[in-house]
């Protein structure tokens, strides 16, 4: 949040040819953990979603860029939460 970082991370995401949802569901998790265990709840309850719109908006970029959309179901429109709860996304 301090504007320091200057990466291309939709760019980097994209070029690797074969990653899918699977990649960064087990990235998510493995964040997950660590937030839990290194942050006071508040803040890695912040971090953690913070991460998975990060992730929805990286894989979302990824399937645009490779014309790979799929059309929307109701699953598709919501993201889901820390504490694993889902909200809509329209």
């Amino acid at each position: 949040m301090t504007g320091r970082f200057k990466g291309a991370p939709m760019a980097a995401h994209a070029r690797i040819p074969d990653i899918r949802p699977t990649h960064f569901g087990c990235w998510l998790h493995l964040f997950q953990q660590t937030a839990i265990e290194i942050c006071p709840p508040e803040a890695a309850a912040l971090f953690i979603a913070k991460s998975e719109m990060i992730a929805q908006s990286l894989q979302f970029g990824i399937a645009a860029s490779r014309v790979e959309l799929p059309a929307a179901s109701a699953a598709d429109r919501s993201v889901k939460l820390s504490d694993g709860a889902r909200r809509d996304v329209r």
